[in-house]
């Protein structure tokens, strides 16, 4: 189980480096439709991270929340990931 988290966490880093990459490379190409669609994919994932960290009351130790709709998320990032590679012709 541990390698497997492991895979799915490199998956999930790689996809967010492809679609900063993509942004960062090719804004032009992709439109501003879906160059916003990727900036929204970093600025939800943000807001996700700030919202669900807290700083409970038994003894101070910083505990997260980060499983709260992460499937869902990525989905997300690999669906526009595939259509940033269709646009850019990536295969």
């Amino acid at each position: 189980m541990t390698l497997e988290n492991m895979r799915e966490g490199m998956q999930e880093a790689e996809v967010l480096v492809f679609l900063s990459a993509a942004v960062e490379k090719s804004a032009d190409t992709l439109g501003p439709d879906l160059t916003g669609r990727c900036r929204q994919v970093f600025r939800d994932r943000l807001a996700d991270y700030r919202e669900n960290r807290r700083w409970p009351d038994w003894g101070g130790q910083l505990f997260h929340l980060n499983h709260y709709h992460w499937q869902e998320a990525n989905r997300h990032a690999f669906d526009l990931a595939a259509e940033v590679a269709r646009t850019l012709g990536v295969k």
